[in-house]
């Protein structure tokens, strides 16, 4: 097993793996490589939706992350000892606020000075109130470049969620519990579909995408109980591929292929990179996850996530705005872009993500 996360398992506070940081770099660029192609490219995106597939292990992952903390403290009581409970669920949620909404609020009161984009004054109290993923499904719209932020919401509404699930349940059921989480994503989604609802609607719900994160919750259990062997993430791979290859030729109606069989390869095939990364420290595929760009990348992939496409939009505006009669190369753009993204998520991580992120050592378990 990976040391570092055998070391955090008695605290549940995960000592930092440089693995996991490599995952979260391979996360949000194939989402970035999505939005900056979004214009250009559609046909390639039509095929393999690289922004979904990023955002999936996204979801295993801090179901992985989430599930190890909480895990680790249901580990410290047998029955339920409720004011235990409350101290863990206060630590717990003041931490998690310390390490999302500082960044998440301050862009969006800027986008809201700025009045950027448009629609921002129609929605900002959805965003605000972390519930803009349920603003898509009523209305049945995305609002890019704001659409982003429907994975924020998805996480913060299970983080809300988890807690309780995990600290409540008798330790003899907590299986149970995870498996009926990862069930009651799938006949979520699926009922969604069956009623009419659209892709955009039915994958945008936190309970839509329950089972991805129960997948990492699974995971976390498993490690936690020491029933996860040393995964080899390329011949653990081959079957998954097959099914998705396979099932893709039988349900070739992509609504049903997407719904059927995509979205559980994907889970799956993230739930065994993540279990690649966390059992097989000294594999080829780890030490790739530990170089150090990769690494660096990850550990901004917050601040990489939020800002991407308003700095894509920064551009354009500048170049519209600048060279308005000259065609500028879109790769220039993009690249661009990329460079913007990283300078201020460099800027935001050490200026302000750092800073607010040592105040957690205040509220320890």
């Amino acid at each position: 097993m990976n040391k570092e996360l055998e070391k955090g398992k008695a605290t549940g506070s995960l000592m930092h793996n440089k693995q996991l940081d490599g995952l979260r770099a391979f996360a949000v660029f194939l989402v970035i490589l999505e939005h900056f192609l979004l214009r250009k490219f559609q046909d390639i995106l039509n095929i393999f939706k690289f922004g979904y597939v990023g955002v999936t292990l996204f979801f295993v992952l801090s179901g992985f992350l989430i599930g190890s903390i909480l895990l680790a403290q249901r580990e410290t009581y047998n029955n339920v000892d409720w004011k235990k409970v409350k101290f863990i669920l206060r630590q717990f949620y003041i931490r998690r606020s310390l390490r999302i909404f500082p960044i998440y609020y301050i862009l969006l009161s800027i986008l809201i000075i700025a009045g950027f984009p448009k629609e921002i004054y129609s929605v900002y109290v959805w965003c605000y109130s972390y519930l803009f993923n349920v603003y898509m499904v009523i209305n049945d719209v995305s609002l890019y470049p704001l659409s982003i932020i429907w994975t924020l919401c998805c996480e913060e509404q299970f983080y809300l969620i988890l807690p309780f699930i995990l600290l409540l349940t008798p330790k003899k059921f907590q299986f149970h519990a995870i498996l009926s989480m990862i069930i009651f994503g799938m006949i979520f989604r699926t009922s969604l579909y069956l009623l009419g609802f659209s892709y955009k609607q039915y994958s945008v719900l936190v309970f839509s995408s329950f089972d991805l994160f129960g997948l990492g919750v699974l995971l976390a259990y498993l490690i936690r109980s020491k029933l996860v062997p040393r995964v080899n993430i390329l011949w653990s791979l081959i079957p998954i591929l097959a099914f998705f290859y396979f099932g893709n030729s039988i349900l070739n109606f992509p609504g049903k292929s997407f719904l059927f069989v995509s979205i559980p390869f994907f889970g799956l095939a993230s739930f065994l990179i993540i279990a690649s990364a966390s059992t097989n420290g000294m594999s080829f595929f780890g030490k790739i996850c530990e170089l150090k760009p990769l690494v660096y990348f990850g550990k901004i992939s917050y601040g990489v996530y939020l800002y991407h496409t308003f700095c894509l939009a920064i551009i354009n505006t500048l170049i519209a705005r600048w060279f308005a009669d000259k065609e500028v190369p879109e790769l220039l753009i993009l690249v661009s872009a990329f460079v913007l993204t990283l300078i201020v998520s460099s800027a935001s991580y050490y200026f302000l993500e750092i800073p607010i992120n040592n105040l957690k050592k205040r509220f320890d378990y």
